[in-house]
């Protein structure tokens, strides 16, 4: 496979448009850069200049993925706090995101995804709710 050599203002421009199609972090820009096969000392400098230029905000990719992993995946608190550490997503970061969650549609994702297994006993049930990152005393205001 030809490997392409790129500038880098056109490497600068291509991941702008990559950024502006979807919210993403740094985390996953990063591997985009690298599956673009972009040398590594540019790297930092496309991140800074994305970061500078409001491309990448990882407070607004914490909040935007708390959403969409409540209201369209049903996930707790818990499942998600993991998965945004995975992205190297900071800790304050996910912790205000996590406040933002709307209590009602948070509640109504835990008791969607309790009406999912109908005829579980209550320990599969309580297995199931707990691997979807709800907390124990989360789960029992529903049992």
């Amino acid at each position: 496979m030809e490997t392409i050599e790129y500038s880098l203002p056109a490497l600068i421009s291509r991941a702008e448009r990559y950024c502006a199609t979807a919210e993403h972090c740094l985390a996953d820009v990063r591997l985009k850069l690298r599956q673009w096969e972009c040398h590594a000392e540019d790297i930092p400098t496309v991140l800074d200049h994305l970061t500078q230029q409001g491309f990448v905000d990882e407070l607004r990719y914490a909040r935007a993925f708390v959403h969409d992993q409540v209201a369209y995946h049903g996930w707790g608190r818990n499942k998600i706090k993991a998965a945004l550490f995975a992205k190297f997503i900071e800790e304050s970061a996910i912790d205000t995101a996590l406040t933002s969650i709307d209590a009602v549609v948070y509640h109504n994702a835990l008791k969607k995804a309790a009406a999912q297994k109908k005829g579980a006993t209550h320990e599969q049930l309580l297995r199931f709710l707990l691997q979807r990152g709800f907390t124990y005393d989360e789960i029992q205001t529903i049992l």
